[in-house]
């Protein structure tokens, strides 16, 4: 869906004006993605989980001020949150402890910060430690822009994308002391020799690849020009794949061997709402729709396994939802290694999807969730489809129902497993 009233002046023609419909138009931006009014007031009863605990740290005041303490939930019980050791580093030394991802390799959670040392919570013993890490930049690193013999001036790095693959952390964009934009400065730490090596402009002898999607130049003040930037293979994405966007939370299962994106924010899709006696437009608009991505290649014939890829070809199926998390971005999926189990917590949103609370405006949500579908490994089989025994104990409960995807079909649950604020509670 695109809208005239962020296209720049030049498109805005005579002949464009002329084939659009400006009635259907504002209906389009009057919905939402997903609508909750097409979500039928369904519940179902709530299992307990059975294995691993969730852990949480950092974070910001509503003061503004920086906090440092770490907090744990059992899942196995759902009780209350636990106290952690506080973040032992001091801020002056750190920088605030927001924006920065606790990534598990090894029974310890490790946090990039931007500097040399990296900080490590022992999820066994919880206790904190660190270790250090060199760089030696190459000359194609200096003429890359690296100063100072560390890649990230200031020593800090927040609001980057991390992951751990094959015993490497890598590491693409984020902001430091420089730049509040974002870079494109792509890192990868060896965390066997503890070295770091710059990455961008570096091709992979062995072909296997990484995957970026989405995100935002400038929060606040993008637009959308429909340009196309870098390989096309890049925009060859096959399926339902999202709508372009950024902070979304995102995912891979590697029991599953599949790919999993939720919500997200655009700065520059409209959203219209025509409420009698409230109509305001926003230039922008959160979502709550969910997708999956197939990215492995198809199984030999007559291998029948749960991990196995079920397309013939890296796909996008887009999961349509009786029920669901509300708007957010900023959320964070999460997947358990041992059982599969997928999980979404918190995220951020606008007042303009809380109508009960017009005045408030924003929210952060501290709800938990967890994803399930019908396929081998997908812990459908908790799921009280028949609804006889299902109840509102404890909080509003949703169906996520996944439908025809390539004229296949497969059914999935959103169920909530903490307390938060839902729109179509």
């Amino acid at each position: 869906m695109t809208s005239t009233i962020n296209l720049p002046k030049p498109h805005q023609t005579s002949e464009l004006e002329a084939v659009l419909d400006k009635e259907r138009m504002t209906k389009l931006c009057e919905m939402r993605h997903p609508d909750p009014q097409a979500a039928p007031n369904r519940a179902v009863t709530v299992p307990e989980l059975q294995v691993s605990y969730m852990s949480l740290a950092g974070g910001r005041q509503v003061s503004g001020r920086g906090i440092a303490t770490c907090g744990a939930l059992d899942l196995s019980k759902l009780e209350k949150w636990r106290r952690l050791p506080d973040y032992p580093v001091p801020m002056e030394t750190s920088g605030m402890f927001l924006g920065w991802n606790m990534l598990v390799y090894r029974d310890q959670a490790l946090i990039i910060t931007g500097r040399p040392t990296v900080d490590t919570f022992d999820l066994r013993s919880e206790t904190w430690s660190s270790f250090q890490t060199t760089y030696a930049a190459t000359p194609t690193d200096i003429e890359a822009g690296v100063v100072g013999g560390w890649p990230y001036p200031g020593m800090g790095c927040a609001d980057a994308t991390m992951q751990i693959v094959d015993d490497k952390l890598y590491v693409f964009g984020g902001h430091h002391r420089t730049t509040s934009m974002g870079s494109n400065l792509f890192m990868v730490l060896d965390l066997t020799t503890k070295k770091w090596r710059r990455l961008s402009g570096t091709v992979s002898q062995d072909k296997k690849r990484i995957y970026l999607a989405f995100g935002s130049f400038d929060r606040e003040a993008a637009k959308s020009h429909n340009e196309l930037h870098g390989a096309d293979e890049a925009y060859g994405m096959a399926g339902n794949p999202p709508c372009g966007r950024t902070e979304a939370a995102c995912v891979y299962n590697e029991k599953l061997r599949k790919t999993i994106v939720f919500g997200g924010y655009h700065p520059s899709l409209t959203t219209l709402i025509l409420t009698p006696g409230r109509e305001v437009m926003f230039p922008y608009s959160y979502f709550a729709d969910t997708f999956i991505y197939d990215m492995a290649p198809s199984p030999p014939t007559g291998v029948d396994s749960a991990s196995e890829p079920t397309l013939s070809a890296p796909k996008w199926k887009q999961v349509l939802t009786p029920g669901f998390p509300t708007y957010r971005c900023q959320a964070h999926l999460q997947c358990d290694p041992v059982t599969g189990r997928t999980y979404i917590f918190g995220g951020w949103t606008n007042c303009q999807f809380i109508p009960t609370r017009s005045k408030l405006m924003s929210r952060s949500f501290g709800d938990l969730w967890e994803l399930r579908w019908d396929m081998d490994g997908g812990h459908f089989e908790e799921v009280d489809f028949e609804g006889g025994g299902a109840r509102r104990e404890g909080g509003a409960m949703a169906k996520m129902l996944c439908v025809r995807v390539s004229w296949a079909v497969e059914e999935m649950w959103w169920e909530l497993q903490g307390s938060g604020l839902f729109l179509w509670q």
